[in-house]
């Protein structure tokens, strides 16, 4: 089902809740079930158990009634209180939880900084008018791009495309050429278009849920705002959608001067002109200018364009393989570029 017949389904069973039960008849029909529905339909329209679990919860509420003969207004409504405070007490230790596990990278990258001595530190700034940065992994923790990459293989590959075609490739690159392949097949159009658009909503749902959930590192604002005041351009460069970008750090368009997302763009790195358009944009050239991110592909794409690249460990790769990566330099974190000064 799709998320637009679901969310219909969901108003649907609202509604109907609302206008076929009377809380005023004392029969179980009416009463006990209003709650439920209500929560069911709220969680088809929102997604969120969380929405549920407060629609249950204030719904049997108002309805509890410990003297009761009715079983449901003494026993049936306090039992549901009980499971939907489990719910929600349940989902803030699991927020609690992601919140200590988003800040983690940047805690171990402090200690290491502290213990290796082959983490360098130094005015990275001088001579530079701008600095492009990476997105995730860089200036906020990193997207689950494994489980995006297996979902839109696995997708993929219902459409008869020999898996080692696959294999060596990102993931919108997984799109392009099974589109591609499926072109070669003389596949319907139709077809074709179903594919893309039901590939790219995999990789959409998936950066939009994070992003709900996830926040810039601690710093980063205040960084970037210190860089900006400095004087510096700043960019970003992302293979991330742009919505998603902005969910996570609202507010990130005052404190940059140029942000070019998949989305708004044709070309995405290690593709070079993705970072040109940005410097373009930015007006500033490759020499004067910093590529920093916590991937291989923002070494190597900073690399090929002529930039200096600093590597960080706050993402998914290792000092060794960033260096190996084309890394001038690997800091614990982006913070480093102004503690360092």
């Amino acid at each position: 089902m799709s998320k637009t017949a679901q969310q219909f389904v969901g108003c649907f069973i609202i509604l109907g809740a609302v206008f076929a039960l009377d809380p005023s008849q004392a029969s179980v029909w009416h009463q006990f079930w209003l709650p439920i529905l209500i929560g069911l339909g709220g969680y088809l329209v929102t997604g969120s158990s969380n929405a549920v679990a407060l629609a249950v919860l204030t719904l049997s509420l108002l309805n509890l009634d410990g003297e009761s003969d009715l079983w449901y207004r003494s026993y049936g409504y306090l039992s549901l209180i009980i499971v939907s405070s489990a719910i929600l007490l349940f989902n803030l230790f699991t927020s609690f939880r992601k919140e200590i596990d988003a800040t983690r990278e940047l805690r171990l990258a402090g200690r290491q900084e502290r213990s290796k001595s082959k983490v360098q530190k130094g005015p990275l700034l001088e001579g530079q008018s701008a600095i492009v940065f990476d997105f995730d992994g860089t200036l906020a923790p990193n997207l689950d791009l494994p489980e995006m990459r297996r979902r839109v293989l696995e997708y993929s590959l219902t459409f008869g495309v020999p898996e080692d075609l696959l294999e060596p490739l990102y993931i919108v690159e997984i799109i392009d050429r099974t589109e591609a392949f499926l072109i070669e097949k003389n596949t319907e159009s139709t077809k074709i278009r179903h594919y893309r658009e039901t590939a790219e909503k995999l990789i959409l749902d998936i950066e939009l849920e994070e992003a709900g959930q996830n926040m810039p590192f601690n710093g980063v604002t205040e960084m970037l705002a210190s860089l900006r005041s400095d004087g510096f351009k700043i960019g970003i460069v992302t293979r991330n959608c742009r919505e998603a970008v902005l969910k996570t750090f609202p507010g990130i368009e005052t404190l940059t001067d140029a942000i070019h997302a998949r989305d708004d763009v044709d070309y995405l790195k290690p593709d070079q002109r993705h970072v040109k358009i940005n410097l373009e944009t930015l007006g500033v050239e490759p020499a004067s200018a910093l590529m920093v991110g916590d991937g291989l592909l923002d070494m190597e794409v900073g690399k090929s364009v002529g930039l200096k690249c600093v590597g960080v460990l706050t993402g998914s790769n290792t000092l060794d393989q960033l260096e190996a990566a084309g890394a001038d330099i690997v800091l614990p974190s982006v913070l480093s570029l102004v503690e360092s000064e």
